[in-house]
């Protein structure tokens, strides 16, 4: 892990200031820009690793907000912002698993799902859905889950 010297610190700290001003102005890839470039200068900068994240969700691209999320699950696990913004983006990967699963895309769905529950373990209920065993048989019924919506 490499620490930024203080000239690298404060051009980060200028690139998510103007992210922000982006932002306000609603011009998302420059927001995205130059969060990147804030990161790129300064790994350990928390708060531009939540806005990209943030920014990117937004924008539909719940993969590329992954990579951030999984850093601040790695890095600031105990921050309630990580631990909310985590379960947005895997909340968000679970609905584009789904879909991957309805379209015939299983390699696609797994991939997604694999992701969520990296971001978020607390929901492999949900991906995994519930079995029950049923009359004397005791045959396992499976109720519906993200990946098998229908219990099928």
């Amino acid at each position: 892990m490499t620490h930024p010297d203080t000239q690298n610190t404060t051009s980060a700290q200028s690139a998510l200031l103007a992210a922000k001003e982006a932002l306000q102005g609603g011009n998302l890839i420059a927001a995205i820009a130059q969060l990147t470039q804030a990161v790129a200068m300064d790994e350990q900068l928390v708060e531009a690793r939540q806005l990209r994240a943030q920014t990117l969700l937004d924008m539909g691209d719940a993969d590329g907000a992954f990579a951030d999320a999984q850093w601040l699950v790695e890095h600031q696990a105990e921050a309630a912002e990580t631990k909310q913004l985590a379960a947005m983006v895997a909340q968000a990967l679970l609905v584009r698993g789904k879909m991957h699963y309805e379209q015939g895309q299983h390699e696609q769905a797994m991939s997604c799902m694999n992701k969520a529950l990296k971001l978020n373990p607390q929901q492999i209920d949900h991906v995994s859905g519930d079995f029950k065993a049923e009359g004397t048989e005791h045959k396992a019924k499976r109720k519906g889950s993200a990946l098998n919506p229908f219990g099928l």
